[in-house]
């Protein structure tokens, strides 16, 4: 059968894309070199977070209701909040200051009575800046349910279909692999960021996401330290511990002690807490911290490079592609996000 389009790459963006293409009219095929969500779609920790970043905040607003239409009540309608931990007065005031413009967010600082009382399993001398967002999902539910979609839709799946996108013949190929989608398109600008993260079972589990307040910093593209940085994210996936930002690709289970040991800093029942799994997943990390999206060259489109958000922004990012696919212009994607920023060789 002709397809009129391929799509590399099954994790949220991909499926999601798919989805979007076959609505649109289009017999589509997707190629995954490994399985359904193997990337980070399928193995975050499982918060859909506001990415702190005005030019994708309205990715992530659509990403939210798409998200509540293909999972239903298994999406959380309001989010857990997410706490922002620092060390001091100052730092939380500032990390306030810096989430003030970003609308429906409504940064609140907690001084350390306050925080024990929201959650009382917190080192006592911790600040925060709580935050209105932070919605927990199992993150393979995401991809499965824009896949369900796609296929619904017409949508034809093969897994385990490595290929060179020069080698795929299709008036659209759309490059949506994730860290493998600087590589299939022979540029350094989207590359690999790995992260490593541990699941545990905890007797108490916290109420909201809680989260160094360096990591939108990080996620924006202003270092990644190749130490831990702390991060819990409770149900509905199970409390998992994280997170690295590491540039080569990490032994889960070589860094499960290194994790807890800086984790219990912030959550001290962790020094004692059971491991019940490991693992570790490459993020597409953009050269400047947001995503590419649009024509790359004739038939070649991209919707890739979402750091730790893809399954914030992603599925927003996949409409917005799909449109511009649709309408054989990309000129309707903000020019903070579109592909015409790609660096190739």
């Amino acid at each position: 059968m002709h397809d009129d389009a391929i799509v590399v790459g099954a994790g949220v963006v991909g499926c999601a894309l798919a989805w979007f293409l076959a609505r649109g009219g289009l017999r589509v095929r997707v190629l995954e070199a490994r399985t359904m969500g193997a990337g980070a779609s399928g193995r975050n920790s499982g918060l859909v977070e506001h990415p702190y970043d005005a030019e994708q905040a309205g990715l992530y607003a659509e990403t939210l209701a798409l998200l509540g239409e293909v999972l239903g009540d298994a999406f959380p309608r309001e989010p857990a909040g997410a706490l922002l931990l620092v060390e001091d007065a100052a730092q939380a005031h500032a990390v306030a200051a810096d989430h003030a413009a970003f609308a429906g967010l409504s940064p609140t600082v907690l001084d350390p009575e306050a925080l024990a009382r929201v959650e009382p399993g917190l080192a006592p001398d911790l600040w925060a800046c709580r935050v209105h967002t932070g919605h927990p999902v199992a993150p393979a539910h995401a991809v499965e349910a824009f896949a369900q979609r796609a296929r619904a839709a017409g949508v034809r799946f093969e897994e385990g279909r490595p290929t060179a996108v020069d080698a795929l013949d299709a008036p659209v190929v759309v490059v949506a692999a994730g860290a493998d989608s600087g590589a299939l398109l022979g540029t350094d600008a989207i590359r690999p960021l790995w992260g490593a993260t541990v699941g545990l079972a905890l007797e108490r589990t916290p109420r909201h996401a809680l989260i160094d307040g360096r990591i939108s910093d990080i996620q924006l593209g202003a270092g990644a330290p190749q130490a831990p940085v702390f991060s819990l994210i409770g149900p509905p996936g199970g409390v998992v511990l994280g997170s690295t930002f590491l540039d080569e690709e990490p032994d889960p289970a070589a860094w499960a002690q290194r994790l807890l040991g800086h984790g219990a800093r912030f959550w001290p029942a962790l020094a004692d807490a059971r491991v019940t799994f490991t693992r570790a997943c490459a993020r597409p990390r953009a050269a400047d911290g947001r995503p590419y999206l649009g024509r790359v060259r004739d038939h070649v489109w991209v919707a890739a490079g979402h750091g730790g958000r893809g399954i914030s922004t992603g599925a927003a990012s996949a409409r917005l592609v799909a449109d511009a696919i649709l309408a054989g212009d990309d000129a309707a994607i903000p020019p903070a996000l579109r592909a015409s920023r790609l660096r190739q060789p």
